[in-house]
């Protein structure tokens, strides 16, 4: 077989094989959902717009106010125990950006722990993994 034919086919064997690749790699293909990317709902602090049980799927984006946002926190003022590092991640809704620091409100004041008792958190003071995108009522 002459040098050119086996280039040929080495170079069509290649182009089979990045084609296979690409449709099956999802790492980056935003269309589909990871397992990360949804959590359930545990408790009624954003009560009535997410119930106990309920599915909420996120994207890892920045968060604008009035969005529920999906994030960890790390100061010490909302561990529920001092040495859970790092904190709980917690799903409430953005009420406003200052200085780099956010303030976080849940829908059901009665039932949330949020920043009306830790108070705002700065950026160093948590991870925040993204904002709800869609719900599945339990």
């Amino acid at each position: 077989m002459e040098r050119a034919t086996k280039i040929l086919i080495l170079l069509f064997i290649a182009g089979i094989a990045y084609l296979v690749w690409s449709v099956f790699d999802y790492s980056d293909n935003p269309e589909v959902e990871r397992e990360e990317d949804r959590m359930a709902i545990s408790g009624n602090s954003m009560f009535p717009t997410l119930k106990n049980g309920d599915l909420v799927h996120f994207a890892k984006e920045d968060p604008s106010v009035g969005e529920i946002v999906i994030f960890t926190c790390l100061s010490p003022r909302c561990l529920p125990e001092p040495d859970e590092v790092p904190g709980p991640r917690l799903v409430k809704r953005l009420n406003k950006i200052e200085n780099d620091c956010y303030t976080f409100l849940g829908d059901n004041p009665e039932e949330s722990f949020d920043s009306r008792d830790f108070g705002q958190l700065c950026n160093e003071e948590l991870i925040i993994e993204g904002i709800v995108t869609s719900i599945e009522v339990k």
